[in-house]
């Protein structure tokens, strides 16, 4: 289990650092769990800090709710969710999956990945090997499903030569085209992510993801519409969290997409408001600045032109007139909030991904911590 703390520095810019790897008993409970989270930060003296956890453990929200925590699920595991639930509600896509996984695992022999390399090179196709997976996970899914796709000639050309019982017909085939389509859709939509990246993306990315699945539903793509009912089922209530409406709200990208519904508005407004007479309170008498009234600083805000999508939402409140201070710091608080709980770039790289758990399965832990508490800190000045 790798930590790593976010936040809005004075400088306003977020800033990310790693502060342990642990080990985790092969059976462990929420409360260790949370224990081991509690230890690091009381080590690191910022147990009063931390606001809320981002992580991918949806056991532990007793536990985070008792260390005076709330929890975030890690997106990157709710879209993995999303993904083996749509398998599992149709024996039929579950079987080409794992049918599918049976022929990567058959081409990973040396010896048959040199008859492919022979089919590859009479069928004039890339010469690559296919990719694997475990069939539970929605983008190493997309890579194996992508690959078998792009060298179905040679694998069926081997296939045929050996008689290897694993061909696929023409409709198996057709369902291949369909699933990876719909997966797509989640890549489109994540892979311009940068490694880490606001909580205020949730949002505006579950809802381009669901305008490109209802698309391909309206072209009779049956898994499309599997994966966007489970999709709708696991964020019905998205908006209710005040974490994700609050977040996005404070970011100019993105503000209108939760303001375009009176009831979640009028929370928002309510919220922010709150949280400002909240700030007043605590930093009257140590503060210059003055209070503005609350009520017309926010309506200042929602006023504002929205900032185009590839802008940088924290530069709007870099330097905040002194009637602004008071949201600009509730800003601070819940932008810096991450919407994955594990580096973007692994947890999208089947290939990192692989690499860094062979790599931890021979590391000493204390190298292993090492190791990436140096790489993931890289950044700071000596």
């Amino acid at each position: 289990m790798t930590i790593t703390c976010h936040l809005i520095n004075d400088s306003w810019t977020c800033r990310s650092y790693v502060l342990e790897t642990t080990p985790l008993r092969e059976e462990y409970t929420p409360s260790y769990f949370v224990g081991q989270l509690l230890k690091i930060a009381d080590k690191w003296g910022i147990g009063s800090k931390i606001k809320v956890v981002v992580a991918n453990e949806d056991r532990v929200k007793r536990e985070m709710k008792n260390a005076g925590w709330d929890l975030i699920p890690c997106f990157a595991n709710t879209l993995d969710l999303v993904f083996k639930e749509t398998l599992e509600a149709s024996s039929d896509w579950k079987e080409l999956v794992q049918r599918c996984c049976k022929i990567s695992e058959y081409f990973s022999n040396v010896e048959a990945q040199g008859h492919l390399k022979r089919a590859q090179q009479m069928l004039n196709l890339p010469e690559q090997n296919l990719a694997e997976s475990m069939g539970d996970k929605w983008l190493s899914t997309l890579n194996m499903l992508e690959r078998i796709s792009e060298q179905h000639k040679a694998i069926r050309q081997v296939l045929i030569e050996f008689n290897v019982d694993l061909l696929l017909s023409e409709h198996e085939n057709k369902n291949i085209t369909k699933t990876t389509s719909s997966l797509k859709a989640f890549q489109d939509v994540i892979s311009t992510t940068k490694r880490y990246h606001s909580l205020s993306n949730i949002l505006p990315q579950v809802e381009a993801i669901r305008k490109k699945l209802k698309e391909l539903q309206q072209s009779g793509n049956e898994f499309a519409k599997e994966l966007a009912q489970r999709l709708n089922h696991h964020f019905s209530k998205a908006k209710e969290n005040d974490w994700l409406t609050l977040s996005t709200a404070l970011d100019l990208r993105y503000r209108d997409v939760v303001l375009s519904e009176k009831g979640t508005s009028t929370r928002i407004r309510r919220t922010i408001i709150a949280e400002m007479k909240r700030l007043d309170e605590e930093n009257r008498g140590r503060s210059f600045r003055q209070p503005d009234n609350f009520d017309k600083a926010l309506r200042r805000y929602f006023e504002k032109e929205m900032l185009q999508s590839n802008w940088d939402p924290l530069a709007f409140w870099k330097f905040p007139k002194d009637e602004d201070w008071h949201l600009s710091e509730v800003a601070r608080k819940y932008l810096p909030v991450v919407s994955t709980a594990i580096p973007a770039d692994i947890a999208f790289d089947i290939e990192k991904a692989r690499l860094v758990a062979n790599r931890r399965s021979c590391l000493d832990p204390g190298h292993l911590n090492m190791m990436l508490f140096l790489n993931g800190n890289r950044f700071l000045d000596s």
